[in-house]
Order: C-alpha cells, then sequence, then structure tokens
C-alpha cells in the first residue's frame, strides 16, 4: 500500500513538473501581467481621513488627547488628539467623515498643519514653484499655503502632465511614503 502511494505521489508530481514546464513560457507573460495589475491594484487603494489622521497620530508617539473632538461622527483618539492640536477640521455642515477619501489637498493641509504642531519650521511658504503647477488655480484658497510648504519642502511633485490634481484622493502608498519621509525629518 505504501508503494502505492509513493507512486501515485511521485506520478502527480512528474506531472505537476511537466505541466508546469510546458507552461512556463504561458505563465511568465501571465505572471508578469498579474504582478502589474497586482501593483497597480495596491497604488490605487485609497486612503481615507481617518486612515490619514491614524497615520499622523501613530508618527506622533500617539499621545494622549486632553478632550474629545466636537465630531459625533467618530470616535478615535487619534482624531481628538489631531482636532485638539489644530491638525484637522471637519467640514463645513459639522463631520469629520471618517471613511471619506482624504484628497490631495486635505493631505497637504494635514502634513502642514502636523510639522506645525510638531514644532518645525514651517516658514517655507514662499516662492513661485506653486504656478509650475498647470492646475495651480483649482487648488482650494485654505489649502494654497499647505501645499506651497509641501511643494518647497519636496513632499509633493505634479504628475507628468504638470498638474497637482488637488482633489484627487491619496493613496495609501503615497500616504505610507510620506510618513516615511517624515519620520526621518
Amino acid at each position: 500500500m505504501k508503494k502505492i502511494i509513493s507512486l501515485v505521489t511521485a506520478s502527480i508530481m512528474a506531472l505537476s513538473f511537466t505541466l508546469s514546464i510546458s507552461l512556463t513560457a504561458f505563465a511568465d507573460e501571465t505572471v508578469t501581467e498579474a504582478a502589474a495589475e497586482t501593483t497597480e491594484a495596491v497604488i490605487e487603494t485609497w486612503a481615507s481621513r481617518l486612515a490619514a489622521v491614524d497615520s499622523f497620530y501613530a508618527l506622533a508617539g500617539s499621545p494622549e488627547a486632553d478632550k474629545k473632538s466636537p465630531f459625533t461622527d467618530v470616535d478615535s483618539k487619534a482624531v481628538d488628539w489631531a482636532c485638539q492640536n489644530g491638525i484637522i477640521a471637519g467640514f463645513e455642515d459639522g463631520p469629520f467623515r471618517p471613511d471619506a477619501l482624504v484628497t490631495r489637498e486635505q493631505a497637504a493641509v494635514i502634513i502642514y498643519n502636523y510639522m506645525k504642531s510638531a514644532g518645525k519650521d514651517v516658514s517655507n511658504i514662499e516662492g513661485m514653484a506653486i504656478y509650475e503647477f498647470s492646475d495651480y488655480a483649482s487648488i482650494s484658497d485654505w489649502a494654497v499655503t499647505a501645499v506651497r510648504y509641501c511643494l518647497n519642502s519636496g513632499l509633493i511633485t505634479a504628475d507628468e502632465d504638470r498638474e497637482y490634481n488637488p482633489q484627487d484622493s491619496v493613496s495609501a502608498t503615497e500616504l505610507a511614503a510620506v510618513i516615511n519621509t517624515l519620520s526621518k525629518m
């Protein structure tokens, strides 16, 4: 009985090996395409407002806040801390909207306010570099200073069309890269 099981196992292994060899050319192309699609899917994982705040909260060492945030749509120590330190604000109608995707201009404001709250020099807001973005006029007034700071500090860049795309969502990968850069500053 053991010989039969061993023989069956060996036959299955040989068949698997033969099948894998005969599919190698096809698989190489398919795996490459699948890897590209997977990479693209990972890049296209967007960061929520809560995820962004959680990331900065962790970067700051997860300090305790003295008071709760005024937001009724979220219960989060990270949001309490970020609100108390002037890093975030809610929307004009009052909520924080934790599951909303964070936009590029919102991310710039969060970065700028985080750096201010951490006692970092954020005076690097002068210059004409922001006008290099072909869509600079679409940056909201409340975000212009923060975008200037992030641009001048090398934390943000234009895309291949020289656009900032201020209302586009920030990917989780972009957020992680910024957090990594800030952790070294």
